[in-house]
């Protein structure tokens, strides 16, 4: 299971962190889940290309006083470090796995890379306006982190005014889950585009396929913005479609700007498939990491998305979880991306948002050249770094031939899952006993894989020890690491790790009766 899927689009299955540790589990295992659905028929239904839902999470919003020590704070233009005047109120602490200091309000959160972080503090319309009239006197803070802060139209209106005086103050504006509409995204689109922001992340807001054009505004306009964010908002197939269209009608001499975008779960099928593709073959398209899990490609998205695109000379990311492709579709992948000069990541595993978003997971079987095909790809794509094979359906006897003639003469590669969902049961035929036979095979094999992919690590990361490179390198191989880092909250972190641990259960439906949401949207 890829992990990157979860921390790239913030999704979280409703699944996970359900039941405690020491209670048993009842929900059916991966692989379980991946052959009950099994391969997808590839029929689409209209409302797969529309959308996927972008509600927030369910949340109530902050009280005026919990926020007021981090608002004075700010206005006061407080860095990192604690007033002097309350100096031993607080403490500065460390922020797990990177050290970086910073200092935590009842509620809020300053580091010293510059980051503001009130993700999941729930300021709603009340309060975006003191945090904004606070941040008018603070020129510390560069990156502006409101993740599930559902601040609606007024809040959009706000950081409209805020851009239009301080166009050059914030670098990041992470943005999920505010309850952001088409009407919202307009009022802020042109700030934003005139902005220095180099990163705008706007997931889980139903922008609708309508906000194609200011996107297209945006994209075009913005000579700093690097990644953009577009997971869950309801663009659409066709709305997608139409964006790229747009972009490949830039006419200027000079690039685009934008590196990476990201669009899980926005219900790209094979139309906005093929306007993607001629964006990738445009003379000023420069995108290094495209992010398209939970959609409904299927084979025939799979075959438009990745027709010619070795010709690309950008792309170095492609995550394709659960896009309901199968081993057809595989082989036009591998085939069409075998020898592409940049590509350093591709993962065609299973996302943990799969049933969550009514998705369909990949199911990769044994046919008469898909092994052999994938051996070519990783033996002759000459920068690739990670292959993310997880939950296939293919046999051990594919596996360990891939892995045989690929993976053990790779000397690119450095980090590689390959497993399946189908085991043998019984001894009864010819194909289980080979089977078996197989798996044990397998089984010694991965001393050898550890072993080539380590020798890999030491060469193309040198000084860098193996632990370091599985524990933190992996994530910058699936995402642009210095726009990933600036996004990096210890509220988020928290949470999603008490969920893995089933030490909290993370509310993903709101309440027929809450009027929460209807009452930030009429703000």
């Amino acid at each position: 299971m890829s992990s990157g899927a979860s921390q790239a689009s913030d999704i979280v299955s409703a699944s996970e962190g359900l039941y405690p540790a020491e209670e048993f589990d009842p929900r059916p295992t991966w692989s379980d889940r991946v052959k009950l659905q099994g391969p997808w028929n590839q029929q689409r239904t209209p409302e797969e290309l529309l959308r996927a839902p972008s509600l927030p999470m369910p949340v109530s919003i902050a009280t005026a006083e919990s926020l007021t020590p981090c608002f004075d704070h700010i206005m006061n233009n407080g860095t990192h470090l604690p007033p002097p005047t309350l100096d031993k109120k607080y403490e500065i602490e460390a922020e797990p796995n990177y050290e970086t200091p910073y200092i935590e309000f009842e509620k809020g959160v300053i580091y010293e890379d510059r980051r503001m972080d009130m993700c999941k503090m729930v300021l709603g319309p009340p309060g975006i306006d003191r945090l904004l009239d606070s941040l008018e006197q603070n020129d510390f803070i560069q990156h502006f982190l409101l993740g599930n802060n559902i601040i609606g139209p007024a809040g959009c209106r706000r950081i409209a005014r805020f851009l239009d005086k301080y166009p050059n103050r914030m670098d990041t504006w992470y943005l999920a889950g505010n309850c952001i509409d088409s009407f919202g995204f307009e009022a802020m689109v042109d700030g934003l585009a005139r902005s220095v922001a180099t990163n705008i992340w706007l997931k889980r807001n139903p922008l609708g396929p309508s906000s194609k054009g200011p996107l297209a505004r945006l994209i075009r306009t913005s000579t700093q913005l690097r990644t953009l964010d577009l997971d869950q908002t309801e663009l659409g197939d066709d709305g997608v479609a139409k964006l790229f269209n747009s972009l490949c009608e830039h006419d200027s001499e000079t690039a685009l700007s934008l590196q990476n975008i990201y669009m899980n779960a926005v219900g790209v099928g094979p139309g906005a498939c093929a306007s993607m593709n001629r964006f990738l073959l445009s003379p000023t398209c420069q995108l290094e990491s495209l992010y398209l899990s939970n959609n409904p490609l299927g084979n025939g998205g799979i075959a438009a998305l990745t027709k010619d695109l070795t010709k690309n000379t950008t792309l170095q990311r492609l995550m394709l979880s659960s896009t309901g492709l199968t081993s057809y579709g595989a082989t036009a992948l591998f085939k069409s991306l075998t020898g592409h000069p940049t590509l350093i990541a591709l993962d065609l595993s299973q996302s943990y948002a799969t049933e969550d978003l009514n998705s369909h997971f990949n199911y990769i079987s044994d046919t008469e050249d898909i092994t052999e095909t994938i051996t070519d790809f990783i033996f002759e794509t000459p920068n690739l770094r990670l292959l993310d094979l997880s939950y296939t359906a293919l046999s051990y006897t594919s596996i360990n031939q891939l892995i045989t003639n690929g993976v053990l003469r790779s000397a690119s590669l450095c980090s590689f899952s390959c497993s399946t969902v189908v085991q043998p049961v019984s001894y009864e035929s010819q194909h289980d006993k080979e089977e078996h036979k197989a798996r044990q095979v397998n089984k010694r094999l991965q001393s050898r894989i550890k072993t080539r992919l380590n020798l890999n690590i030491e060469v193309h990361y040198p000084g860098m020890s193996v632990n370091k490179f599985n524990s933190n390198e992996v994530r910058w191989l699936k995402g642009p690491k210095e726009d990933l880092r600036k996004i990096d909250s210890v509220y988020r972190n928290r949470d999603a790790g008490l969920a893995r641990r089933g030490l909290k259960r993370l509310e993903k439906r709101w309440s027929e009766d809450d009027k929460t949401l209807q009452e930030v949207m009429r703000s």
